[in-house]
């Protein structure tokens, strides 16, 4: 016996029509990095850490927000 397809529609993103003012309410904060006292060894693994947030950042909005990458490239953007 052949099993059907659960063929289910995505879910439709809605973006907030306020995004931009929500966003807002969020500054950038300085966070200095000051490696001056760090092994060579040290700042590695630094840079190992900061790499592996991003990834963990980028599973978080696309477990929490299927199809994200709408407000993911709004983010990154305001970022920079």
């Amino acid at each position: 016996m052949a099993q059907k397809e659960n063929k289910t529609e995505p879910a439709k993103l809605h973006v907030a029509s306020d995004l931009d003012q929500r966003l807002a309410k969020f500054r950038p904060i300085q966070m200095p990095y000051r490696s001056a006292n760090l092994t060579a060894n040290e700042k590695k693994m630094v840079e190992k850490l900061v790499d592996a947030s991003r990834y963990l950042g980028d599973i978080f909005w696309r477990r929490a927000i299927p199809k994200a990458s709408i407000f993911t490239s709004r983010w990154r953007e305001a970022k920079h």
